[in-house]
């Protein structure tokens, strides 16, 4: 039934997401589909729910997935009048990966070095996300009705109610948004995506191994997604521009913008008022 519902499965991103979900479905049918209703309100059928993920212990974050399909399901069920509040085993299940990239950027230097070492096509793709700090899915879907003089206007790709984003181009943004126009107007048929690699369209997972081939040949331990936080870093660094308008562009609480602000720009702004004050100093002999 949810796998047929419109609030369901087929709520969800048509692609990866889906692709990614179909057999976690298959497998909680295959171990939990004989479970009668009433069976979800016992106590040791939540023990049952951590032994089925705890198979996948080995690879944490295959592990909370599995839960979290699970939850989804029997959330979706309750929503549907199907089983009771109280029928989710699954609920609150602590998460067995805690890694924390809340305040996690790629360096400038880390990036400038990631960058020698890709396409040219990718090198833009990997540029535009560092300068806007949009999501992997909004970058490869993004279209040039979306993209004016001024902004990125678009449906968040993981928005589930319509949640448009606005994202002001900085000086970095518009130089590679340029690079691209020209790009797609020497095309013999101009494309309606922003990015495009050197086969056509971006994939989701090819954006994604081009970037781990970069990183990997640069020596950078960073995600594709630690780009975000560096967009951050230089919005951060527009003066007067305060936490909660970059937690606005960002989606993000102001709070961890305040952590990275502080991690990153505030030190890289004592570090830089030391060494001025010594060169004075040096040049002056005071």
């Amino acid at each position: 039934m949810y796998r047929a519902a419109p609030d369901g499965f087929l709520k969800l991103r048509e692609g990866s997401t889906r692709k990614t979900w179909l057999p976690w479905l298959d497998r909680i049918r295959d171990h939990f589909g004989e479970l009668p209703v009433v069976a979800l309100k016992a106590k040791d059928t939540r023990w049952e729910v951590v032994q089925w993920r705890n198979q996948w212990a080995q690879t944490p974050r295959t592990a909370d997935y599995a839960i979290q399909v699970l939850q989804r399901v029997l959330s979706w069920s309750i929503n549907s009048g199907l089983i009771d509040k109280d029928c989710n085993p699954a609920a609150g299940i602590e998460q067995l990966w805690h890694a924390n990239r809340a305040d996690v950027i790629v360096e400038e230097a880390e990036l400038t070095a990631i960058l020698q070492h890709t396409t040219h096509h990718g090198a833009l793709a990997i540029r535009l996300a560092a300068a806007t700090g949009m999501r992997r899915g909004d970058l490869i879907d993004l279209k040039w009705s979306e993209v004016d003089s001024i902004s990125i206007s678009r449906v968040a790709s993981k928005s589930t109610n319509g949640r448009r984003i606005t994202i002001p181009l900085t000086k970095d943004a518009r130089a590679v948004i340029a690079e691209l126009r020209e790009l797609n107007a020497a095309r013999d048929v101009p494309s309606t995506f922003v990015l495009m690699s050197s086969r056509g369209p971006w994939q989701k997972d090819g954006l994604g191994s081009t970037w781990w081939k970069a990183a990997k040949a640069a020596g950078v331990d960073k995600h594709f997604h630690d780009l975000r936080g560096t967009a951050a870093t230089r919005f951060c660094r527009v003066p007067q521009t305060s936490d909660e308008e970059v937690a606005d562009v960002m989606g993000w609480d102001p709070q961890r913008v305040r952590a990275i602000r502080k991690r990153y720009v505030d030190r890289e702004r004592i570090a830089k008022g030391i060494i001025a004050r010594w060169e004075q100093m040096e040049a002056t002999g005071a």
